[in-house]
C-alpha cells in the first residue's frame, strides 16, 4: 500500500498532497513532535473497515490521541477504537462540545474593562 509520501500530523493535519509542502514544513517547525514518524510496520496489525484509514488510527495511537474527528464514523467503529482508548467524533458534535465547554467557562465568560 502506497501512502503518496503523506506526512501524519498527530494533532492538527494529514496531507498527501506535495502542493502542501510549505504547510508541513511550518507545522514541523512550529510544532515540536508533531510529525509521527516509522510507523508503517504497525498498520498491517491493525483492522478497520476501509484498509486505507489504517495509518489514521496508527497516529492516533502513536501519539496518545483520545479522538479521531471524522465525517465517517463507519470507517472507526467504537469496538475496534476503544481497545485503544479512542473514540471517533463527527466534527459537528466536536465542535458542540467544544462551544458546550467554553460557554461553561468562567474565565472565557468574564467581562473584563480595560
Amino acid at each position: 500500500m502506497a501512502l503518496h509520501s503523506c506526512s501524519l500530523y498527530s494533532q492538527f493535519i494529514i496531507t498527501c498532497n506535495d502542493s502542501k509542502t510549505r504547510t508541513r514544513e511550518l507545522i514541523n517547525k512550529a510544532i515540536l513532535g508533531s510529525l509521527v514518524t516509522n510507523y508503517e510496520p504497525l498498520i498491517d496489525n491493525l483492522k478497520l473497515p476501509d484498509i486505507d484509514d489504517r495509518h489514521v488510527l496508527v497516529t492516533a495511537t502513536h501519539s496518545g490521541a483520545q479522538a479521531i474527528i471524522t465525517f465517517t464514523l463507519k470507517d472507526f467503529p467504537q469496538k475496534i477504537l476503544g481497545q485503544y482508548g479512542i473514540e471517533a467524533i463527527h466534527p459537528d458534535a466536536f465542535i458542540e462540545y467544544q462551544l458546550d465547554t467554553l460557554s461553561g467557562c468562567s474565565h472565557c465568560n468574564s467581562k473584563t474593562t480595560p
